[in-house]
């Protein structure tokens, strides 16, 4: 999970795609580590690239289909849906990071249920522009 934060970004790219792997297997085991893969992972938010953001989109929407509710947890939703809206509301409509956020978005409404209602309403409006 350190490596995820590496300044070098090939590095970056292969730590978080092994993390998503991780991800599939371990599944609800990861429940209880949570609060520190959150952290790592929003900070790598802040420091990502292009392409390397769509790797971390794909990491967080694997995240939440593997723990599912246990990702509904206010203090969860609160560090990690608003910096995507934000990223959501300012990609332009051609962004070629416009779909990869969107599914990351879907798996995220999935796993929160009724805690992603709040937020709903941005991403519905825009998909239908």
């Amino acid at each position: 999970l350190h490596r995820v934060l590496d300044h070098n970004k090939r590095v970056q790219e292969a730590a978080c795609s092994a993390f998503a792997t991780l991800e599939e297997e371990a599944r609800e085991l990861l429940a209880p580590y949570l609060d520190d893969i959150l952290s790592a992972l929003l900070a790598a938010y802040g420091r990502y690239q292009a392409k390397n953001l769509l790797i971390l989109y794909d990491a967080v929407g694997t995240l939440a289909d593997a723990v599912g509710a246990e990702l509904a947890a206010p203090r969860h939703v609160e560090k990690l849906v608003p910096p995507l809206l934000s990223r959501w509301a300012a990609l332009a409509d051609d962004d070629r990071a416009t779909f990869p956020l969107l599914e990351c978005l879907t798996s995220l409404a999935q796993a929160l249920g009724l805690a992603f209602q709040p937020f709903a309403q941005p991403v519905y409006e825009r998909c239908l522009q």
